[in-house]
């Protein structure tokens, strides 16, 4: 199974445009779907889906699962959607519909700076958990994620990655295995 990257779009109403990215690099395919909070403040799809292109072998592919688990994984996407939730919607599949999803796509994780000090503290701990999330979510191998936003070894963003856990940042899980 080829491994792809996932970007996203926030538009008006709930709505959010996925791009799914080949491994290479190329868009494979963009899914937009609305979405709204359920009582319990968990984001799930509601009313029609988009997907360009239209295919068999694109709907077969589609990430839905990890287009849900990136928006439970970032508070960032959850906030514009938030935002954007009680804006006036164009008719889906207009050009104002895809206009008011053409925003900027969010970028891959944001660089990660390790405080100065032998003894790092809880709230980096919490960040590296934070984008730990983040990239599992957006279909990245978290460690190697956190490895290329921090600019240190994988075998450090591990050792990060394990003291998350340790300090309850992320649940336990078994090595090798992703669990956020």
């Amino acid at each position: 199974m080829s491994k792809t990257t996932l970007e996203f779009t926030v538009g008006p109403g709930g709505w959010l445009q996925a791009f799914v990215r080949d491994p290479a690099g190329a868009i494979a395919s963009v899914v937009a779907l609305q979405l709204a909070p359920n009582a319990d403040g968990n984001w799930g799809p509601v009313g029609t889906l988009h997907v360009d292109p239209l295919a068999q072998e694109t709907l077969r592919g589609l990430p839905l699962r990890r287009i849900l688990i990136a928006v439970a994984a970032s508070q960032g996407l959850r906030e514009q959607l938030t935002a954007n939730l009680d804006k006036k919607v164009p008719e889906p599949g207009s050009v104002e519909f895809k206009q008011a999803l053409a925003g900027y796509p969010q970028p891959e994780l944001p660089r990660l700076k390790r405080p100065a000090g032998r003894n790092l503290p809880d709230e980096f701990y919490a960040t590296v958990a934070e984008r730990y999330r983040d990239a599992a979510g957006r279909g990245l191998s978290p460690r190697a994620a956190i490895a290329e936003a921090a600019g240190v070894s994988a075998d450090v963003a591990g050792r990060w990655v394990r003291q998350a856990r340790k300090r309850g940042y992320l649940p336990p899980t078994e090595p090798g295995k992703v669990g956020f």
